[in-house]
């Protein structure tokens, strides 16, 4: 579904090599909101990404990446009925990296060796990263799961 939504917003930009990103990661994160809590939900999405257009080869994989991360949020984080957040912050710091803060204020998860994933979840979450020629930090000083992922367009 992350897939067919950038070729859908593809089809329907002026720039066709190019997807507006702040409306995208809304619409994405927002069905996924809906289709694993359904209509009424409690959950709040706070979501800020400034006019940034990403290449179709860097939408991809970011994409399926904030489908995990949110995807794991809503299944372990924010638990049944819960009232919960979920947050996504992108930024160009210059002029070829990104920064992105994504998370939510569920009850988290310990992770014994942040070097080693030991869920199938984490560890495409970080082979994701790669792809984007990226770095990933748990922040752990915030509730949830929160994560800060620097990186860059790919060629």
């Amino acid at each position: 579904k992350s897939m067919s939504m950038i070729h859908e917003m593809l089809y329907q930009s002026h720039d066709i090599s190019k997807i507006e990103y702040g409306k995208y990661i809304q619409k994405l994160i927002s069905e996924l909101v809906v289709s694993m809590k359904g209509e009424k939900h409690n959950i709040k999405l706070v979501i800020d990404v400034p006019d940034i257009k990403l290449d179709i080869n860097t939408s991809i994989p970011l994409s399926l990446l904030v489908n995990e991360v949110v995807t794991n949020a809503l299944k372990y984080g924010i638990l049944d009925d819960a009232e919960g957040e979920i947050h996504f912050k992108m930024r160009k710091i210059d002029d070829e990296k990104y920064q992105l803060f994504i998370g939510d204020n569920g009850i988290g998860y310990d992770q014994k060796n942040e070097q080693e994933p030991t869920t199938l979840g984490l560890k495409l979450i970080d082979r994701l990263v790669a792809q984007l020629d990226g770095q990933i930090e748990k922040i752990n000083d915030e509730s949830g799961s929160n994560y800060k992922i620097i990186f860059q367009e790919i060629d």
